[in-house]
């Protein structure tokens, strides 16, 4: 069964207009770097940290081959390659997009962010997760949703993709009450120009929502038809 990363890895470019630049290719940055230096850092000793059934965190101990300088490096990696993290982009049908109120720990305080889910790869498909995920922890269901592709929250720290849909023509079934279980209080819808101005204030600032509204407005601003409103 092919990894839904897999699957965007394989259709990468194909959006984009043919006069535009793809990517930064490998023959690119061979010829700014030369070939010995395609792979820079060469990991030595490999030391797992934590495990558990999602995450593996390694302590490595690497060296820098221009330089052979040696360190340890912290690198956070998938356990299964069927196991992704999707955010949700979902808009309902009066244009507004769905936050939820989370708690997170690492940052001791609540958040405004997109609804982010742990999944895997399975037969059903990537539609039909998302959206019973949508609808088990959100309360809404999307009539279309899209892939728009994959973003890398901190590629200093963790390898893997956080892939990003796009769940339009929402419809929310039912009020969410704070669930103290899931850390969640709630959810709010927000108008495109009032979202701008709580981003520009700080009170959006989750990282990977950001990265992923940033993937959805690139896509409304290209699409040019009217149906999906840029942010």
């Amino acid at each position: 069964m092919r990894s839904i990363t897999t699957y965007l890895m394989s259709e990468r470019g194909k959006c984009m207009p043919e006069e535009s630049p793809r990517t930064w290719s490998d023959f690119d940055i061979r010829k700014i770097v030369g070939a010995d230096l395609m792979e820079p850092i060469q990991t030595e000793q490999s030391a797992v940290v934590h495990a558990d059934d999602r995450l593996c965190v390694q302590v490595n101990r690497v060296r820098n081959v221009a330089t052979n300088e040696a360190w340890q490096s912290l690198r956070v990696v998938p356990v299964d390659v069927a196991q992704y993290v999707a955010v949700i982009v979902p808009v309902l049908r009066d244009g507004r997009l769905l936050f939820v109120g989370r708690y997170r720990y690492a940052l001791e305080r609540w958040t405004i962010e997109l609804p982010r889910f742990w999944s895997v790869t399975d037969d059903a498909g990537w539609k039909y997760v998302a959206n019973d995920q949508l609808h088990r922890h959100v309360g809404i269901d999307a009539k279309k949703m899209t892939l728009l592709g994959a973003i890398q929250p901190d590629s200093a720290l963790a390898a893997g993709n956080t892939v990003v849909i796009l769940a339009e023509d929402c419809v929310q079934r039912a009020t969410r009450p704070a669930d103290p279980r899931a850390l969640v209080a709630g959810t709010v819808g927000i108008a495109p120009d009032e979202l701008y101005r709580l981003i520009l204030r700080g009170d959006v600032d989750c990282g990977v929502s950001l990265a992923a509204l940033h993937l959805y407005d690139a896509h409304a601003r290209r699409s040019g038809n009217g149906q999906r409103q840029p942010i």
